[in-house]
């Protein structure tokens, strides 16, 4: 846009002109208006291949209000055109005043692309108010479209006679019929016939690329805009993999980083433009500087997640009803997933209520997805595919298990990995969960080698840790594949501090069974005599292992006393391969002098310093571990 506004009529210089004359000679900026033309068509094409038009059968009363009502300000508009034409005529002029029906329409409506663009800089794309939006914008889309093609029509037919408007207006049906009913079948077809994880064969994009094409001829010869045909088949295409996402994958770079920037620039610099285009790319900018600055101030949905409300298990209600939120990325995360529900240990004295979330990244459309597997009821964008059929088996399978004592609801929500948390955290407020279970990042070989490294994974992880409503565990599995066992071996690795108190409320929850066998050592400096309130605290949640729980036979409590930060390595590795779990707490923001000295070789701050030593690969162990955070609540002012 500057470089146009630099190189149009907007902004004379002699200086400037000369430089005009050497990039654009003679003829050529019709050219680039041309190539430009094609990145506008291609640029609207692959925002509507990513639109899922069934949205618009399942917005809410609300969307469509929101929608309607962008109409309000253009019939104000056009009735204040309409009476006060005389005026208006004195003021522009003639050359001016047909353009103005144009200004006030289009600062009254706002297209699916930029506000998909808009809420996804603005990182609000998953909230609640970025999925009302997507939709208001979609019905407003096609409504504006459908509105504007008949009014095209209308107008340049009123010319020609009522026969050159009947064959106008029923060749753009037509198309529209013939798109729909052939040619979305015919992708339908080509997606059923490309084999799971293959991309789609490339002759079937260039035919695609073709017709786009052709059906924008097709649109001018009927007097509509050439992007037209583009908006139509975009929306016949089956969005998402494999045919939708290849084809975002194939045109997205150079159509909309190389020829939409040519695009904007060859509008500003025409040289025939006109002080109310001008107006309206200014008014233009100080509006979306404005909204994207109002939005972002007005609205964060993180906000609602920090409650202050106690969501955690170490102030559970005895014998209430816990509820979980377990994430699953891979198929190698649900069985590690599935056995560490064991550790909590549902009774119908104290029922467990699981609410699994398949997370998928969004590949190839624009509207996230979240479907509730066991209504079957899919929220705005969702189609109609089992994405989780795996995880549903397993889970039900853990659900018939524990009968009378664990309930589990399956859910998949397919979203950008940015903004992916908002997904985990909205589930847990909505659910009144008090605990996450998030897979770590790194997956092991059987010999104790990483086999992979999700990074987004990780950086998911680390957001959800800042924003959840409710505690939080990281669940490290060490070996690549594991069974299903009822009897294991646990042990709690007790230095202090409000995680380390939740994490040991999760471990006496599994010494609950007695085939499990729960050991807790708790490290001490050497001259610790702390004698402040959260050691006093720590004191009341240890009595209770070392008294009501020490009865038990599969109680074993342990103090250690640690001298240096080696003693810590030392003593980790003597236990840590004689159990199945250890449960450590992060300790964020706790100092101890016990592993001050281990702060600065931590690789993964989200695990905190004895979760990081357990996750080394240097330390031979087949033991899951799960790391704890206690829900961060924020300080009342």
């Amino acid at each position: 846009m500057q470089a146009g506004i630099l190189l149009g009529p907007t902004i004379k210089s002699e200086t400037l002109n000369k430089y005009k004359q050497l990039l654009f000679p003679f003829g050529s900026e019709d050219t680039l208006q041309l190539i430009s033309a094609f990145g506008y068509t291609f640029y609207i094409f692959l925002n509507y291949v990513q639109m899922d038009y069934s949205m618009i059968t399942r917005t809410g009363k609300r969307a469509w209000a929101i929608a309607l009502s962008s109409f309000v300000p253009i019939c104000i508009g056009f009735a204040f055109y309409v009476g006060c034409f005389p005026f208006i005529y004195k003021t522009v002029g003639a050359n001016e005043i047909n353009s103005m029906p144009a200004v006030f329409i289009s600062h009254s409506i706002c297209s699916f692309p930029v506000i998909a663009d808009l809420l996804t800089e603005l990182e609000i794309i998953n909230s609640e108010i970025g999925r009302l939006a997507l939709a208001s914008a979609l019905a407003l889309d096609i409504t504006g479209t459908a509105v504007t093609g008949i009014a095209t029509s209308m107008v340049v037919s009123s010319n020609q006679g009522l026969d050159d408007y009947i064959m106008n207006f029923g060749g753009l049906i037509a198309l529209f019929t013939l798109i729909l009913t052939i040619g979305r079948p015919l992708m339908k077809l080509v997606v059923r016939h490309t084999q799971e994880g293959r991309p789609v064969r490339k002759i079937f994009i260039y035919i695609i690329v073709l017709l786009v094409i052709i059906f924008g001829l097709i649109e001018t010869k009927l007097y509509q805009p050439f992007f037209g045909g583009a908006v139509m088949l975009g929306l016949a295409v089956p969005e998402g993999p494999p045919l939708g996402s290849e084809l975002v994958k194939q045109l997205q770079l150079f159509s909309t980083w190389f020829l939409m920037p040519l695009f904007v620039t060859s509008c500003i610099m025409k040289k025939y433009t006109s002080g109310e285009v001008g107006i309206m790319v200014i008014s233009g900018l100080i509006l979306a500087t404005i909204s994207k600055i109002g939005v972002k101030s007005l609205y964060d949905p993180s906000r609602k997640y920090a409650g202050y409300q106690k969501r955690n298990i170490l102030y559970l209600k005895p014998n209430a009803e816990l509820r979980i939120v377990a994430c699953v990325h891979k198929p190698c995360h649900i069985v590690p997933v599935r056995n560490s529900l064991d550790l909590f240990n549902p009774t119908p004295t104290n029922p467990l209520v699981v609410d699994v979330l398949h997370l998928m990244e969004l590949i190839g459309r624009t509207s996230p997805i979240f479907i509730s597997h066991r209504n079957q009821q899919m929220s705005l964008g969702a189609s109609h595919h089992n994405f989780s059929g795996e995880i549903i088996v397993t889970f039900s399978l853990y659900e018939h298990e524990y009968a009378g004592a664990a309930t589990v609801n399956a859910y998949t929500a397919i979203s950008p990995f940015t903004f992916m948390h908002d997904d985990i955290c909205y589930l847990a407020m909505d659910k009144v969960a008090s605990f996450i279970i998030l897979p770590f990042h790194l997956r092991w070989k059987d010999d104790g080698t990483i086999e992979s490294d999700d990074n987004n994974i990780r950086a998911l992880n680390i957001r959800v840790m800042e924003k959840a409503p409710c505690s939080i565990g990281i669940l490290v599995n060490r070996v690549s594949c594991t069974s299903i066992s009822s009897n294991n071996v646990v042990a709690m690795i007790f230095l202090g501090g409000s995680d380390d108190r939740e994490a040991l409320c999760l471990a006496k929850r599994s010494s609950k069974e007695l085939n499990n066998h729960l050991f807790v050592y708790r490290l001490i400096g050497k001259d610790s005599e702390a004698t402040n309130w959260d050691s006093m605290l720590d004191a009341e949640v240890l009595r209770g292992v070392q008294g009501t729980y020490s009865r038990f036979e599969n109680v074993t409590f342990e103090e250690i006393i640690i001298d240096d930060a080696s003693q810590i390595t030392s003593f980790l590795n003597d236990v840590v391969i004689k159990f199945d779990y250890i449960i450590v707490g992060r300790r964020h923001g706790v100092k101890s002098s016990i592993t001050s000295a281990l702060v600065n070789w931590t690789e993964f701050t989200e695990l905190g310093v004895i979760g990081d030593l357990l996750a080394s690969p240097d330390l031979e162990t087949r033991a899951s571990i799960l790391v704890v955070q206690q829900q961060q609540i924020p300080k009342k002012w």
